[in-house]
């Protein structure tokens, strides 16, 4: 199998999953919702750069990096929030166009309610790039998962 010189993707995905509502806490726009899953995947262009006298590759260069994600919200929370959380990422007037928002991700601290703990994460200039309904067998909790695309992260 030939190999030509070309762009590889190095990829770093953070994948974080709740088992009960609340354990993972976001915040956008200064209100905190509980989501169910949270992704967020960096990737880097790296390309192979060739010399003469070897068929192997003797130094990289990085190219771009890009920051994208979901997280996906349960029917734990209610209407209202749902609503704000709409409001929050969509331009209500403009054919709902995305608007540019931060995320914060927290653990759930110790207590009742949504008491947020540490930061596990914040994703910068985020903008929601769709989103889609998931409605399983009867008796499990209507999903909705936001996708979005990032220019920053936080830890890299």
């Amino acid at each position: 199998m030939a190999f030509t010189q070309g762009t590889i993707l190095a990829k770093d995905t953070v994948d974080i999953v709740a088992q009960d509502p609340g354990d993972i806490i976001i915040e956008i726009k200064g209100m905190i919702f509980p989501v169910k899953a949270l992704t967020c995947e960096k990737t880097v262009d790296v390309t192979p750069i060739y010399g003469t006298g070897s068929h192997q590759a003797y130094q990289k260069t990085y190219g771009k990096i890009g920051y994208k994600g979901s997280f996906t919200i349960n029917t734990w929370i209610d209407q209202a929030d749902k609503m704000k959380l709409d409001k929050a990422l969509y331009e209500q007037e403009d054919e709902g166009l995305p608007v540019e928002f931060d995320l914060f991700v927290y653990d759930r601290s110790g207590g009742n309610g949504l008491q947020m703990g540490n930061r596990i994460l914040s994703v910068e200039k985020c903008t929601v790039s769709g989103d889609s309904v998931d409605i399983g067998e009867p008796g499990n909790p209507v999903a909705r998962k936001y996708d979005y695309i990032a220019l920053r992260r936080d830890p890299l």
